[in-house]
């Protein structure tokens, strides 16, 4: 999960030609399972909108690609249930981490990218 910065042109140019936009943070997602060290699957959220509308967004897609589903539950042999375990990969721009902590819990593994670590050692 992250933000980046993009220009966005005016709406009514809507021929390609170059118009100067103002600068917008756009927030984007990726939800996907990891299987035998390859991405399997991803799918993708995307929106310039406040952190908590988007946080909002991620975690629908999130659960619908099953990502808050109870695993290995057997009610027979009184295994206990257990969620899905979940990494987060973020920079560390806080609103990422408050809102991966409410969306996911505290079964989370969260990871902060490496680019954004080494401009912050």
């Amino acid at each position: 999960m992250a933000g980046s910065m993009a220009t966005c042109d005016s709406p009514a140019n809507l021929d390609g030609a170059p118009v100067e936009g103002d600068w917008h943070e756009v927030k984007l997602g990726l939800i996907g399972g990891w299987q035998h060290g390859h991405l399997r699957q991803p799918s993708y959220v995307a929106a310039r909108e406040a952190a908590p509308a988007f946080a909002r967004r991620l975690g629908a897609e999130a659960a619908r690609r099953g990502a808050l589903d109870v695993v290995n539950w057997h009610p027979w042999d009184g295994t206990p249930a257990e969620l899905r375990s979940v990494v987060v990969l973020g920079d560390g721009v806080r609103w990422i981490w408050e809102h991966v902590a409410t969306l996911f819990g505290s079964g989370r593994t969260e990871i902060v990218d490496w680019y954004y670590a080494s401009q912050h050692i």
